[in-house]
């Protein structure tokens, strides 16, 4: 999708002469400051060459949007959802998805309630575990729907049903609430499971 993306930005800066100098010019931005940004990276020596130019061509995408942590909570949760799209893609009829609650904490504040779940499952596969899926985002940003299609691939892959959590997150409920939030769902999940089959985080 990256390749195609760039494609398109070099294809709509041939096709019109008058704006072209100015894509050019935004995709040679573009790409300086995705360079600066592969090259500050220290684990990028480790990569392959062909690794490295996908990893300069996502951070060309990135470089797009601003540092979501510069910019209003509410703000940088759109834009970290926007970024997740090309990742969240789902085939529905393949999966069962199940969305479901767990128990607050019993330490947490009446505010914070459930915590929401989903579990997703890859129809007609025998089940050979569990996986509990806690997504990323700095305890600030995404949830189970930024990441359904990584749960729906770890659940092709493992042959496992995956489950995500809808932590607490920040600054609504500061760090350590969504650790808080993922260690109780671990408990609680696993002693309400009863199928002996193994769990895995």
């Amino acid at each position: 999708k990256a390749r195609g993306e760039i494609r398109r930005q070099r294809d709509a800066a041939s096709l019109d002469p008058a704006p072209s100098v100015d894509a050019a010019r935004q995709l040679r931005r573009q790409r300086v400051r995705a360079q600066a940004h592969v090259v500050g990276t220290p684990y990028t020596g480790a990569m392959t060459p062909a690794m490295r130019d996908v990893f300069l061509q996502l951070a060309m995408i990135e470089a797009r949007y601003p540092d979501v942590t510069t910019v209003p909570a509410a703000e940088g949760r759109r834009m970290f959802e926007l970024k997740h799209e090309r990742w969240n893609r789902i085939a529905p009829q393949r999966f069962a998805i199940e969305a479901f609650a767990i128990p607050p904490t019993p330490l947490s504040s009446p505010a914070r309630g459930p915590i929401r779940a989903v579990r997703v499952h890859e129809t007609g596969t025998e089940e050979k575990g569990t996986l509990l899926y806690l997504h990323g985002g700095g305890w600030t940003f995404g949830g189970t729907e930024s990441f359904l299609g990584i749960m729906s691939k770890l659940a092709e892959r493992t042959r496992c049903t995956v489950i995500g959590i809808e932590y607490a997150l920040a600054p609504e409920f500061p760090f350590p609430c969504g650790l808080d939030d993922c260690l109780w769902a671990w408990r609680w999940l696993t002693r309400e499971d009863s199928s002996g089959r193994p769990w895995f985080i």
